[in-house]
């Protein structure tokens, strides 16, 4: 997706 979403991207920071 082109828009980063910050749920979206603190989900991906968490699953690292």
């Amino acid at each position: 997706l082109p828009v980063v979403d910050p749920f979206l991207e603190k989900v991906s920071l968490s699953d690292l």
